[in-house]
């Protein structure tokens, strides 16, 4: 059921409600016989949904609010509410500052909560997961400038601990902020920088990089009446060092682990696309800084991203 807003009045919002079904089959070993031994545990929620919007195009400030309600089934009393509000700080609507906040409680996974393999087993009770979250950000498109902040607090966050079994932790707060800014030098030489930085509150349980970098360098130019758009440039990928998860095949989980530190390590792409009208023709060489490296190169503990590799392909975007 949805009410829009009345063009007359810039600041009256529209409204909305409604209902959400989900139902969940989730099929697995239900006993460590080797026979007979799947069965099938049934999950369903029914929630009301409801909120409140307000983004006419003619005015300067907008927000939105949304919320959802579980009120029968197995998600009864999950909830989540979240909403913005964004300001626009100059007639053109180039700058602006948005807040957005997030209070959610849902129920643990499914798989937290009971599996049986041939290797592991557990039977869990765990409690909801809440979240509240709070961030910021400026945007000044004129300047090609942005930067935000955001804090995330998760009570009773889920994760796998050290021996791969889910547990339970009492709290975990994670502050991120970033900043993004385009440069140029003179026409057609871009230079799209973005850093990002992240600090969680226990180590332990969640472990991030400190810094995060991408940086996107082109030489852009229309060439043959403006035919044909060419782009040439270099990507950079990189972060700082931290205990980045490993990985279980036999539960297909990424898990904790505190020995030893992956990252510190940067990984340099080169690219040419060509556009013409609306077909993209494009080459990249991945990773081309593996032939100068000591094989020190991992995303996940014991798993190294891929080698040196070329790409070549075709884009075509259609009309809708």
């Amino acid at each position: 059921f949805i009410v829009n807003e009345h063009p007359k009045y810039k600041y009256l919002p529209g409204i909305y409600a409604g209902l959400d079904f989900k139902y969940l089959n989730y099929t697995g070993r239900t006993s460590l016989d080797t026979i007979n031994n799947v069965g099938t545990d049934k999950y369903t929620g029914t929630w009301l949904t409801a909120g409140l919007f307000n983004i006419d195009t003619a005015a300067r400030f907008s927000y939105d609010v949304a919320g959802k309600l579980g009120l029968i089934g197995h998600y009864a009393g999950n909830f989540r509410l979240e909403g913005f509000l964004r300001q626009y700080l100059n007639k053109e609507k180039t700058t602006y500052v948005r807040a957005d906040a997030l209070f959610e409680a849902k129920s643990a996974n499914h798989f937290f909560s009971r599996y049986i393999g041939n290797h592991d087993i557990w039977e869990n009770d765990f409690k909801p997961v809440k979240t509240l979250s709070a961030g910021a950000k400026y945007v000044n498109e004129r300047l090609r400038t942005e930067a935000g902040i955001n804090l995330s607090n998760t009570i009773d966050y889920l994760y796998f601990d050290t021996t791969a079994l889910p547990r339970q932790a009492s709290n975990v707060l994670v502050i991120t902020g970033w900043a993004k800014q385009k440069f140029r030098a003179g026409k057609h030489f871009h230079f799209d920088q973005t850093v990002y930085y992240q600090k969680s509150s226990d180590e332990d349980v969640l472990s991030l990089p400190a810094l995060a970098i991408y940086s996107h360098n082109y030489y852009n130019n229309q060439m043959f009446n403006n035919a044909l758009e060419l782009n040439i440039g270099i990507d950079l990928f990189y972060n700082t060092k931290f205990y980045a998860d490993k990985y279980s095949p036999s539960t297909m989980q990424f898990y904790n682990q505190q020995t030893e530190k992956t990252g510190g390590y940067p990984k340099i792409d080169v690219f040419m696309n060509f556009k013409i009208k609306r077909a993209i023709l494009f080459a990249k060489y991945e990773h081309v800084n593996y032939y100068f490296t000591n094989g020190n190169y991992f995303s996940a503990l014991d798993y190294p991203i891929n080698p040196a590799m070329f790409k070549f392909g075709l884009r075509w975007n259609f009309f809708d």
